[in-house]
C-alpha cells in the first residue's frame, strides 16, 4: 500500500535502511544522520516534488519519490528496508503512473535521472531501472564522500521511450 509522504514514515525508513541504501545515500550526504537525512528529503519532496511511503505489514518499508532539482529536471529518488522489495512492484507503478504529470503542463519536465551506486548490492537497482527505461548515461563516475562508482540513468523527452506522440511511454 503506497500513502502519502509523512516525515514520521519517512523517519522510521531512514532509521532502518538496508544495507545497498544506506552505503549508496549517505555516501553522497555531508552527514551521516538518519534524522538530518528524513528531513532534508522529506521537505524536498514536499516543497519540490512528490513522494509517497510504501507500507507493508503495517509498518513503513520504502519511500519513493521525484525532486525537481533545477526547472523541468527532475531526479527520482527511492529506498528502503529490508522489506522493500515486497512493496518494489507499487513503486514501480506509482513511478510509472507519475511520469506523465512530470511531463505535462505546467511542469513541462525535459530530463529525469538517477545516480545508481555501481557495485553488486546495487545490481537490483539498476535492474529495476533499467525495467522502467532508463539508459545510463555516459560513463560511471567517482564521486562522494568514499570515491564510490556510479552510474547516471536517464529517461530524456525524445529519447529512449520517454515521450512519443505528446504521451508519455516507458520502456518504449
Amino acid at each position: 500500500m503506497l500513502t502519502d509522504l509523512s516525515y514520521s514514515a519517512l523517519e522510521y525508513v531512514a532509521f532502518n535502511l538496508r544495507e545497498a541504501d544506506r552505503e549508496e545515500i549517505y555516501n553522497l550526504l555531508d552527514t551521516d544522520s538518519p534524522l538530518v537525512f528524513a528531513w532534508e528529503a522529506f521537505h524536498a519532496m514536499q516543497n519540490k516534488g512528490r513522494g509517497r511511503i510504501a507500507w507493508h505489514n503495517g509498518r513503513p518499508v520504502a519511500w519513493i519519490g521525484f525532486i525537481e532539482m533545477y526547472p523541468r529536471v527532475w531526479q527520482i529518488t527511492m529506498g528502503g528496508t529490508d522489506e522493500l522489495p515486497k512493496v518494489v512492484f507499487e513503486c514501480l507503478r506509482w513511478i510509472r503512473d507519475t511520469i506523465p504529470e512530470l511531463l505535462a503542463p505546467p511542469l513541462n519536465g525535459y530530463r529525469l535521472y538517477c545516480d545508481a551506486r555501481v557495485g553488486p548490492l546495487h545490481d537490483e537497482q539498476h535492474k529495476f531501472l533499467r525495467a522502467l527505461g532508463a539508459l545510463p548515461e555516459g560513463p560511471a563516475r567517482q564521486i562522494g564522500k568514499d570515491r564510490g562508482v556510479y552510474q547516471c540513468y536517464v529517461w530524456l523527452e525524445g529519447e529512449n521511450g520517454f515521450v512519443r506522440n505528446d504521451k508519455a511511454v516507458l520502456g518504449a
